[in-house]
């Protein structure tokens, strides 16, 4: 891609970054700070609407896909580009996708603060304050939480406190490194070689 392309899309992601994050961690005041929501509630245009509702939704949902897509726990679960994905891996990844799909759609409506529009999706859900703690006071306080993990990755903290405390080998690798998958291509031939020419002497 050329790079002036690359720059524009980056000055993209980072705005609509910056957008989502001061709507999340500002869902428990009475302040609108999400520009999709004034255009959605003062636009008749259907489909300015649709495009204003699509575009952060699906960055919202590749953003949130993009970290299990790339986690790696060695030896439990591992999502390999080379078609190497094991069955447990792709069924926890499944199970994860349908999943995920109604929080992140739940979350985008808070974000929005809509008043003077009911969407269907709420209609369905009806009023889900019935538990003080599970209900609506949990589903505002709780994206606080939003404000550490970001300063958290921001600041690189994981890898600082695991190289600090000595757990530096739970660090996040690269296990796709294409100069590891020919190593160990190269030695798993040499010894197929090997057990080869021991059963034919023998």
């Amino acid at each position: 891609m050329r790079p002036w392309f690359l720059r524009f899309l980056g000055i993209i992601c980072i705005s609509l970054t910056l957008i989502l994050i001061l709507s999340e961690i500002t869902l428990f005041i009475d302040i609108k700070l999400c520009i999709f929501s004034y255009i959605i509630e003062t636009s008749k245009n259907i489909y300015l609407i649709n495009l204003c509702v699509i575009i952060p939704l699906l960055y919202t949902t590749v953003c949130s896909l993009y970290g299990i897509f790339n986690l790696k726990v060695y030896g439990i679960y591992h999502i390999s580009n080379t078609k190497n994905t094991d069955a447990n891996s792709l069924l926890f990844l499944s199970a994860f996708i349908l999943r995920i799909g109604f929080p992140v759609c739940y979350n985008f409506l808070q974000m929005l603060k809509l008043k003077k529009k009911q969407t269907s999706l709420e209609e369905v859900l009806g009023v889900i304050d019935l538990f003080p703690v599970f209900g609506k006071y949990f589903t505002i306080f709780y994206p606080i939480i939003l404000i550490i993990l970001v300063l958290l990755n921001f600041f690189d903290a994981f890898r600082k406190i695991s190289n600090l405390f000595g757990f530096s080998q739970f660090s996040f690798t690269n296990y796709d490194n294409c100069e590891i998958i020919e190593e160990g291509r190269s030695e798993f031939l040499r010894s197929t070689y090997l057990m080869s020419f021991v059963f034919n002497n023998n």
